[in-house]
């Protein structure tokens, strides 16, 4: 049945009613010629440029018999109405969903599963500009009962199943960036051939050079996330190995404070401190998946192995290292030392095996996967601090009730912190 659409102003929104859905065997194909510009009313319409939509964030409803787009003024809006009223408090800026709005949107995707027919899910938003930004389009699905099922079930439940978008108009060769909820894996296709693939719930803040300016058209359909392909690494698949796509860079972990000592007394004070620091490596992949540590993570020996052949660098998930520092202190003055451990990263991607089909194929890539480790010298930078106490700081930290309750073990001290008091 060829694919018609008819445009039903209501009010400043055109909604566009979309036919031409099939059904093949194991798959859904849902056609999308539609315009969704907002229909101009009256002289205030007129004088917005047309660069800049009133509505720029719409919403496609991928439904039988029908689909309905509708364009909204904000981000928060139309997500709103892409999970059926779940989530009405997401940010108005895409780049600041993080991964409390994406368990938000998932467990609305679970709740509209469990209310059955007539609800929404959110599986993806497609955005204009890179890093989330410019005008947004949401993908968004019903619940369906499948008697053959024997349940209800949405687009990307079921691995069976797939929905072929075409991008309406306004959007054709203009997507830079996107977002995939409730375990949609999606491709991006050009007019004529398959151009890319992204994982499921996940986020890409900018499509690839060769796709930019080119997305038509994607398919949904249920696929793996990259914590799941990365939990194979260790147990499932055949093979699991890291590239690296970048040279091995040095980066600085963080100020972090190894030692403090407050003298309230009248004399100055040499003060010598035994201190240890340990920090760990991670893994970061997108805000999804950030892991720190240095057991019980898979793929972590995978990364070692590629960074000593490649670079011939020794790789470490983590370090302790001690050491004492010694400091004359001035009566009434505090003093801090502070660490910044050196680190080193690099970025690369796992090539993933499998001697039986997983999620439809036997080789997998997880891509753009950050490592980031210390260096294996614990080379770190040292900076000193400290000052002449204020009339406050030093009623807070050496009036005779405070020293009182040092002594009698009720204070409640800073931890690490050493107090030099005066003897009487």
């Amino acid at each position: 049945m060829p694919a018609t659409a008819e445009k039903y102003p209501e009010g400043s929104q055109a909604v566009n009613r979309i036919s031409g859905i099939r059904r093949t065997a194991g798959l859904v194909a849902v056609v999308v010629v539609a315009t969704m510009a907002a229909v101009p009313a009256a002289s205030a319409a007129s004088s917005q440029s047309e660069s800049v939509p009133v509505n720029p964030h719409c919403v496609v409803n991928i439904e039988v018999p029908t689909t309905t787009s509708t364009c909204h003024p904000t981000l928060r809006a139309a997500v709103a109405q892409a999970t059926g009223g779940r989530v009405e408090d997401a940010p108005h800026d895409g780049a600041e969903f993080d991964g409390q709005t994406l368990r938000q949107i998932n467990q609305a995707g679970s709740a509209a599963r469990a209310a059955g027919e007539a609800s929404r899910m959110l599986l993806a938003i497609e955005f204009t500009e890179p890093n989330y930004q410019g005008r947004s389009l949401s993908i968004s699905a019903p619940v369906e009962y499948d008697p053959g099922y024997g349940n209800t079930f949405t687009p990307c439940m079921r691995s069976d199943e797939a929905v072929v978008q075409y991008l309406p108009s306004e959007y054709r060769s203009e997507i830079r960036s996107f977002q995939t909820f409730n375990y949609c894996y999606v491709r991006h296709y050009d007019s004529t051939e398959f151009s890319h693939e992204w994982y499921a719930n996940d986020r890409l803040a900018d499509v690839p050079a060769y796709m930019q300016d080119k997305v038509n058209m994607f398919i949904l359909h249920r696929g793996p996330t990259r914590q799941g392909l990365l939990s194979k690494c260790d147990d499932g698949a055949e093979t699991c190995s890291f590239t690296p796509d970048t040279e091995l860079l040095p980066v600085y972990n963080g100020w972090r404070q190894v030692a403090q000592a407050i003298n309230c007394s009248d004399f100055d004070f040499a003060y010598t401190k035994t201190w240890t620091d340990s920090v760990g490596g991670s893994i970061h992949m997108s805000f999804e998946v950030g892991v720190t540590g240095s057991g019980g993570i898979p793929g972590l020996a995978e990364i070692s192995a590629s960074v000593s052949a490649t670079f011939g660098q020794q790789w470490n998930w983590s370090s302790t290292t001690t050491d004492t520092t010694s400091a004359t202190i001035p009566a009434r003055h505090w003093y801090a030392l502070d660490r910044d451990p050196e680190m080193q990263t690099v970025t690369g991607h796992y090539n993933l095996t499998f001697e039986n089909n997983y999620w439809g194929r036997k080789n997998w890539q997880i891509k753009s996967v950050t490592a980031t480790g210390p260096v294996p010298d614990n080379a770190a930078l040292f900076r000193a601090r400290g000052a002449e106490m204020t009339a406050t700081e030093f009623a807070q930290n050496c009036s005779s009730a405070a020293i009182a309750a040092r002594r009698d073990g009720t204070a409640k001290q800073v931890p690490g912190t050493y107090y030099i008091d005066p003897k009487n």
